[in-house]
């Protein structure tokens, strides 16, 4: 049975079956989601510059406001490595000395 499906491109297989009326649908896999007509119009995949590592590429938010329709979606890199240690531990209650005190035995970055 594999192999009969394996004769035909999977998107010719759902085209067949939802013409005869039957519930089918393509599996995609990850590197298919680039080019999915769907995710292309919902913006899905969005591309920014990621300090230190260049354009990359990445899931956008999956959901819209309707306050906020024509709003852009968050557009962030990610952190560098310790660039918000001082801030979340200074959140916790931690003294600049004992953030010092952890960065310089490095048990944070």
């Amino acid at each position: 049975m594999v192999k009969h499906f394996a004769a035909r491109p999977a998107a010719e297989w759902a085209a067949k079956l939802k013409a005869e009326r039957q519930f089918a649908t393509v599996v995609n896999e990850i590197d298919d989601l680039y080019d999915d007509p769907q995710v292309i119009a919902n913006d899905m995949i969005i591309q920014f510059e990621q300090p230190g590592i260049g354009m990359v590429k990445a899931v956008n938010a999956p959901f819209r406001m309707s306050e906020h329709l024509e709003d852009e979606r968050v557009h962030r890199p990610a952190p560098g490595l310790g660039q918000h240690t001082q801030e979340v531990l200074q959140e916790l209650g931690y003294s600049l000395e004992a953030i010092s005190a952890l960065k310089q035995s490095g048990i944070v970055a």
